[in-house]
């Protein structure tokens, strides 16, 4: 066993003034001497997914609108060791949501993040033009500063390709079943699946889609898409087609909701244990996590958000369960945000979460799916909260697979 004494020089000087403190300093520690601060039940779910050994690693092909908040970056960043370790292939990403120029940018976001967690060979696109509602305009513009820092210009034919003429290229030279990832609008796989649908039939194995399902089926019988998740609501026209077409086809389809993600909520010092990597990538997740809540407390606390209040807060962020605590008295109280920021202990990560349900390996671990329609009319399975089946595995897991990911790559340090 190595010494624990070789890394102490690295602790500070001064006795750490919290718990929180002695963490951090610790961590410091770990990362400077070991590369990757992994727990034992983080090591024992890492070395359980990677005693997987499918023949063929599974091609992906991701859908996607990053630097509108931070999950997309950390799907990105779970798919590096998840790619060291052979369960995926990440072939291609799509990115959507905007009018073009930010589109394009989301790309170069994408590209910049892939680059630095040492992907280069993922291919970028930029995703097709959809009709964005007056309502949505504001929201789907929505671009963060943090993002520059990792944005790097698309090389002008990857800027100016054509969505399905790429994605037809990947799919045709898949050596195995694809499984396409959707965690963002669904324009881009609609227009793919109704150009190419033999193609999608002959090549696609799988669709997971971060969204949701109504209880109740079409008139001819299709499971169809619930107009509450943002995913299937940021292009609607082309969730119902595009639902519709993949259960057609006879492809399973999975959907992970958004209650999935509540149930496996994270605390923040999954952000900033990846900060401490000195990763450029970690560095600016913990920022765009803090600042995103910086400023919704902000909208609660002035007053500018219709329907949210501190008490809600309280009870997404703060409780350990909902329910759980005296929200009034803690709304009464006058808080900064960084001591808000010290106690957030449940955070979503709607995206990696469903990456993790889209790998053979990583669902089977995690998730019980359920299906709310047999192959018979095209295969439907639903993760909701009570189809993860150890949330704190997901958790875990997670965590473990992030360290990995930024321990040994380029833009550490």
């Amino acid at each position: 066993m190595e010494s624990l004494a070789a890394p102490a020089r690295l602790l500070p000087r001064t006795r750490p003034a919290s718990a929180d403190a002695v963490r951090r300093a610790l961590l410091t520690a770990f990362w400077g001497s070991h590369g990757a601060p992994e727990d034992y039940a983080e090591q024992q779910l890492l070395n359980q997914l990677r005693s997987h050994k499918p023949a063929v690693p599974m091609p992906c092909i991701l859908f996607t609108d990053p630097n509108k908040d931070p999950d997309d970056v950390v799907a990105f960043t779970l798919a590096k060791p998840l790619q060291a370790f052979r369960l995926v292939k990440m072939a291609h990403a799509v990115a959507t949501l905007g009018e073009r120029d930010v589109r394009t940018r989301r790309a170069g976001v994408a590209r910049g993040v892939f680059d630095r967690l040492d992907l280069q060979e993922v291919r970028v696109t930029v995703g097709l033009d959809y009709a964005i509602k007056p309502e949505h305009a504001k929201d789907h513009a929505k671009f963060l500063d943090q993002g520059e820092a990792l944005h790097v210009k698309l090389k002008p034919e990857a800027a100016s390709e054509d969505s399905v003429a790429a994605l037809r290229e990947s799919l045709t030279q898949a050596a195995a079943p694809v499984t396409l990832v959707v965690i963002a609008g669904m324009t881009d796989p609609c227009a793919l699946v109704t150009a190419e649908p033999g193609l999608v039939k002959q090549k696609v194995g799988r669709v997971v889609i971060m969204g949701g399902v109504r209880p109740d089926k079409d008139e001819d019988g299709y499971v169809q898409p619930d107009d509450r998740a943002y995913n299937n609501t940021t292009d609607f026209a082309a969730a119902c087609r595009f639902y519709r077409r993949v259960q057609e086809l006879g492809i399973p389809l999975r959907i992970v909701t958004r209650e999935a993600a509540y149930r496996a909520a994270v605390p923040r010092t999954f952000y900033e244990d990846m900060a401490q990597s000195g990763h450029v990538v970690g560095q600016y997740l913990k920022d765009v996590q803090k600042h995103a809540l910086n400023t919704l407390w902000d909208g609660i606390d002035q007053g500018r958000i219709a329907k949210l209040d501190k008490h809600w807060f309280f009870n997404t962020f703060i409780a350990r369960e909902i329910g759980q605590g005296d929200a009034a008295a803690w709304a009464a109280r006058n808080h900064t945000f960084d001591a808000i920021w010290e106690q957030v202990v449940r955070l979503n990560l709607y995206d990696p979460m469903t990456l993790l349900a889209a790998v053979p390996a990583s669902a089977q671990m995690l998730f019980r799916p359920k299906a709310v329609q047999d192959a018979g009319r095209g295969l439907v399975e639903v993760i909701g909260a009570d189809e993860v089946h150890c949330p704190s595995d997901a958790r875990q897991l997670m965590s473990g697979l992030v360290k990995m990911a930024l321990a040994n790559t380029p833009g550490t340090r």
